[in-house]
C-alpha cells in the first residue's frame, strides 16, 4: 500500500512540474501577444473607433445635432461609390514594356526621348551600359500622355530592327478612384462638424480634444489627397519601358544564336542570386540574438523546473 502511495504522489509531483513548465511558457506566449495587440492598438489610424484605439475620451458637452457618426458615414461612402462608379468616366492605367533589338542603342535611345518630348511627355529613366567591346545595352522608360500611349508604341517600334517582346497592360481603377473621392468627401465632411463643434467648445479640455480628433481627420485628409494625386498621375502619363540591345546574332543552320545575350543574362542571375544569399544571411545575423535570448529563456526556465521538482522530491519524497 505504502508503495503505491509513494509511486502516486511522485507522479503527482511530475504532472505538477510539467504543469509549471507549461504555465510559464504560456505567460511568455500570452505577454508577447498581449504586448504586439497593444502596439497595434496605438498605431491604429482611426481615433473614432468605438472598440479603443487612438483617442476614445468623451466630449460631454457635444450634442446630437453635431456628433459625428462615422458608421454612417462609411454607408454613405460605400453608396457614393457605387454610383460614382456608374456615372464617372473609366479611369484606366495604361503601362507598356519593350524588348527590341537595335542597330546602335545611343541612337535608339535618343529617337525614344525625342519621342517623349514631342508627344508631350518625359523620360523618366534611361541607362546605357556596355555589353563587351564593341556592343552596348541600355534601358529607357518615359512617360507619355495617356491619348498618346498607342502612338507613342508604334513610334517606337518602328525604331527597331526587331520587337523581341511586347507587352501592353491596361488596369482599370475607376473603383479604387471613386473609392478614394468618397472616403474625401466623407472626411471633409467630418471636418466641418468638427470645426463647428470647436466654434461652440468653452471648455479648455473640450478645445483640446476636439483639436486632436481635428488634427487627425485633417492627416488622413492629406493622405488621401496624395493617394488621388498620384493615382490620377499614373492615369494621365502612361509608362513605357524600353529595353534595348545591339549585339550582333550568330546564325548557325536557321537558328538564331545570342551568346553575348545569354551570358549577360546568366551573369545578372548570378549577380541577383548573390544579393538574394546576401540579404538572407544578414537577416538571419541581426535575428540571431532574439533566437538566443528564447533559447536561453527556455533553457532558464526548464532548468528552475528541474531544481524545484529536485528539492521537492528530496525535501518531503525522501524516503
Amino acid at each position: 500500500m505504502r508503495e503505491y502511495l509513494s509511486k502516486i504522489k511522485k507522479y503527482a509531483l511530475y504532472l505538477l512540474a510539467a504543469v509549471g513548465v507549461l504555465a510559464l511558457l504560456w505567460s511568455l506566449v500570452t505577454m508577447n501577444l498581449t504586448t504586439s495587440r497593444s502596439s497595434s492598438v496605438l498605431r491604429s489610424p482611426s481615433p473614432l473607433s468605438p472598440t479603443g484605439g487612438g483617442l476614445s475620451f468623451d466630449l460631454p458637452f457635444l450634442s446630437e445635432d453635431f456628433a459625428p457618426a462615422p458608421s454612417a458615414a462609411n454607408l454613405g461612402t460605400q453608396k457614393e461609390s457605387g454610383q460614382a462608379a456608374e456615372s464617372t468616366e473609366r479611369k484606366v492605367v495604361k503601362t507598356g514594356e519593350l524588348s527590341m533589338l537595335v542597330k546602335k542603342a545611343e541612337e535608339a535611345a535618343e529617337k525614344i526621348k525625342n519621342i517623349a518630348s514631342e508627344l508631350g511627355g518625359f523620360v523618366a529613366d534611361a541607362n546605357i551600359y556596355d555589353v563587351s567591346d564593341d556592343s552596348k545595352s541600355g534601358t529607357v522608360a518615359i512617360r507619355v500622355p495617356a491619348d498618346k500611349f498607342d502612338e507613342a508604341i508604334k513610334r517606337i517600334k518602328a525604331a527597331a530592327i526587331k520587337v523581341e517582346k511586347e507587352n501592353v497592360n491596361a488596369e482599370d481603377v475607376t473603383e479604387e478612384f471613386t473609392d478614394l473621392e468618397a472616403r474625401l468627401k466623407s472626411l471633409k465632411a467630418e471636418e466641418a462638424q468638427y470645426l463647428k463643434i470647436m466654434s461652440q467648445a468653452a471648455k479648455v479640455e473640450d478645445i483640446l480634444n476636439v483639436a486632436a480628433r481635428l488634427s487627425d481627420v485633417r492627416a488622413r485628409i492629406e493622405r488621401l489627397e496624395g493617394k488621388i494625386k498620384f493615382l490620377s498621375r499614373q492615369v494621365d502619363m502612361s509608362l513605357i519601358a524600353v529595353s534595348l540591345t545591339e549585339e550582333a546574332d550568330v546564325e548557325l543552320f536557321g537558328i538564331r544564336w545570342r551568346p553575348l545575350f545569354t551570358i549577360k543574362q546568366a551573369f545578372r542571375g548570378m549577380l541577383e542570386g548573390l544579393a538574394g544569399f546576401a540579404d538572407a544571411a544578414v537577416s538571419f545575423v541581426f535575428f540571431l540574438p532574439v533566437l538566443i535570448l528564447w533559447l536561453a529563456a527556455a533553457v532558464a526556465v526548464l532548468w528552475v523546473a528541474w531544481k524545484a521538482f529536485r528539492f521537492v522530491r528530496t525535501k518531503f519524497f525522501s524516503s
